[in-house]
């Protein structure tokens, strides 16, 4: 049985290219950055779960809630010429301490509890706004983005096939392994955004603040799917 199962929708994705270097402390053992034409990426990622269940059970008082991850790319080769592509979640924002706890606890996770919120508007007939604001302290961060256009699967090869199309996660343990587990969900359609900003950039501190400061390289929403999580082994 799968270790967790939820359906996430309401995706944003605001992605930056930077400096490999700075990346490094963040690769696990037995893995290495994932370059898509000689660029390395960085990514803030707002995304809404609903029904989580672990082991099929449901969650008491966590059946919604909104979520916040800065995520960088990995790979790890398992066979020559045969590649496992992931990500390593830097840190997550979720509103529940008792989550957090679990995935700190489980998987090592950086997550972390703050009071959050979700705003979705529909500026017009066609143009929609996604924003995902936290509190840390008496300070807000945010990430917003604005869309209009159809959705439609990534072109093969594409920089957004390569940020989206992840069914990896690699997590360093305490001690000193790895640990991989898998992600199972069908494709998703993206919509190009009209504008993106981050408010956030002050949040996450060295090496991430100027490049988090920035103008995202990159921007898109995704609408989300039905996803299994299944239980990790060392490597």
């Amino acid at each position: 049985m799968p270790f967790l199962t939820a359906r996430l929708n309401r995706l944003i994705m605001l992605s930056y290219e930077i400096d490999p270097l700075l990346l490094a402390p963040y690769v696990p053992p037995h893995t290495e950055l994932d370059f898509h034409h000689r660029r390395t990426f960085v990514s803030l990622v707002g995304l809404y779960f609903q029904d989580p269940r672990v082991y099929g059970i449901p969650l008491p008082f966590y059946g919604h809630y909104p979520q916040v991850n800065l995520r960088c790319y990995v790979r790890r080769r398992v066979a020559p010429g045969n590649w496992r592509h992931g990500v390593v979640f830097i840190k997550q924002l979720i509103p529940h301490r008792p989550i957090a706890w679990m995935a700190r606890r489980l998987f090592n996770e950086n997550m972390t509890a703050h009071r959050m919120e979700l705003i979705h508007r529909s500026r017009d007939r066609w143009e929609e706004m996604l924003e995902y604001g936290w509190y840390s302290g008496s300070r807000r961060y945010f990430i917003r983005a604005v869309y209009s256009d159809r959705p439609a699967y990534p072109e093969p090869g594409s920089v957004e096939e390569f940020l989206l199309e992840r069914y990896r996660g690699f997590s360093r343990q305490q001690n000193g392994t790895c640990l991989e587990y898998r992600f199972s969900r069908p494709p998703w359609k993206i919509r190009r955004t009209n504008s993106a900003e981050s408010g956030a950039g002050d949040f996450y501190g060295p090496p991430f603040t100027g490049v988090l400061r920035s103008r995202p390289d990159l921007s898109f929403a995704a609408g989300g799917s039905q996803v299994t999580l299944h239980r990790g082994h060392p490597i």
